[in-house]
């Protein structure tokens, strides 16, 4: 079930559901395809639950994977209020989790255990709303208005809401997992670049093209981060900080996917109005002074 899924799905309710039922029937390769979902996941209640799920798990943990995981715990104690019960609860999980571990485990994981170690970054901006779908011909008729009068700061925020620099580097910030976005004032005009944001799979350049990776047990789609003489290291999701590792001799078929890494709907969660800030932002390379913000 879970190789026939893309994952992460576009259903986080799909996700959630999937993660607890392969944990429960043991699968071997629930852990790590969890924990990029944790990773990815953009609220407490989210990260909880994976947290939870996983406790019980068994098979497909590396020595980074438990790290993370306790990791996590740490910080949640750390920085995430809750409730009165949060902290117990928490305790329990880690009980749990703990249970799990072989001798081996449990005493190269010691520091970390005892919470003296961190490794992971919560995330602690409340977290958007869902405000449309929106479609090119949503956005086309007034498109003229991202030429002056918009808000760089209005900008700016629709940028890091919409996680643009986990994959992007804009102004000297940023990753490196899609194009550098710089200079899109220079190379697009705003139409284009508004198509680019709303259809990332209409046009995907060659540099940034995923494949489709075919085994006896799994497909994996992704793009190749590293390249060895006898495996591949692959990134299945752009906003995900973890990996895929896959024997060249486990291939059974290989080839370009029709689909873009860059996920559709990342500005779903902005007004009309933040959706043109963020094309002026853009195409201002990051410039406060840019004539697009004038009044």
């Amino acid at each position: 079930m879970w190789q026939r899924t893309r994952v992460p799905s576009p259903s986080d309710a799909v996700n959630r559901e999937l993660c607890q039922l392969l944990v429960y029937l043991d699968s071997q390769t629930v852990v790590p395809r969890a924990m990029k979902l944790l990773a990815a996941a953009l609220t407490p209640e989210e990260q909880v639950h994976y947290v939870v799920t996983l406790r019980n798990a068994k098979h497909g943990w590396t020595p980074e994977l438990r790290r993370a995981y306790f990791s996590w715990i740490n910080l949640a104690q750390q920085k995430y209020a809750g409730g009165h019960s949060f902290r117990p609860f928490l305790d329990m999980v880690r009980r749990d989790a703990v249970a799990t571990l072989t001798p081996a485990e449990l005493k190269a994981l010691e520091p970390v255990l005892k919470g003296s170690q961190t490794q992971v970054t919560l995330k602690e901006k409340k977290p958007r709303q869902f405000v449309h779908n929106w479609q090119m011909e949503d956005i086309v008729p007034v498109l003229s208005q991202a030429d002056r009068g918009r808000s760089f700061e209005s900008g700016r925020a629709a940028f890091e809401a919409a996680q643009c620099l986990k994959c992007h580097r804009f102004n000297n910030e940023g990753g490196s997992t899609g194009p550098d976005l710089s200079g899109v004032g220079n190379r697009f005009n705003a139409r284009d670049l508004l198509e680019s944001i709303l259809l990332p799979s209409k046009v995907i350049s060659d540099q940034y093209q995923s494949i489709r990776i075919v085994t006896k047990d799994d497909v994996i789609v992704g793009r190749i981060e590293r390249e060895g003489s006898d495996r591949r290291i692959i990134r299945t999701h752009p906003l995900a900080g973890t990996t895929v590792e896959v024997k060249k001799s486990a291939i059974k078929d290989q080839r370009p996917d029709k689909l873009s890494m860059m996920p559709e709907g990342l500005v779903s969660i902005l007004q009309k109005e933040e959706v043109l800030d963020l094309l002026a932002y853009l195409r201002s390379g990051g410039n406060s002074k840019d004539s697009a913000f004038s009044k």
